[in-house]
């Protein structure tokens, strides 16, 4: 699956209504533009072989980053990589004292 993000642009109005604390919200105009995927360098050397005499080069991602050019980027430029998100306490303790298996990422 490739996630391609598109622009979207849009005008809007912004009014108060007079016998109303609220303001109204209005968008008219909305355009939405497909935007191909990037292209990687290939030229570019890549940072975790320029590096690694001096350290390893990681990165923390999601379940969206490793398919289609995002994977291809990680492959080329890190040798290190952890989930993002799924390792914060929130992820692993839904409620004090009580543990939510980690591997539950791998399926």
């Amino acid at each position: 699956m490739t996630l391609l993000w598109p622009t979207v642009r849009c005008s809007f109005m912004w009014s108060r209504q007079l016998n109303s604390s609220i303001p109204s919200f209005y968008i008219d105009d909305v355009q939405i533009t497909y935007v191909p995927p990037p292209v990687i360098e290939a030229d570019l050397p890549s940072l975790h072989e320029a590096l690694k005499d001096f350290f390893p080069i990681g990165a923390a991602i999601t379940p969206l980053e490793i398919t289609g050019v995002h994977a291809d980027l990680l492959k080329k430029h890190f040798n290190s990589i952890t989930s993002g998100n799924d390792m914060k306490w929130d992820a692993t303790e839904p409620s004090k004292g009580t543990s939510d298996s980690p591997t539950r990422m791998l399926s």
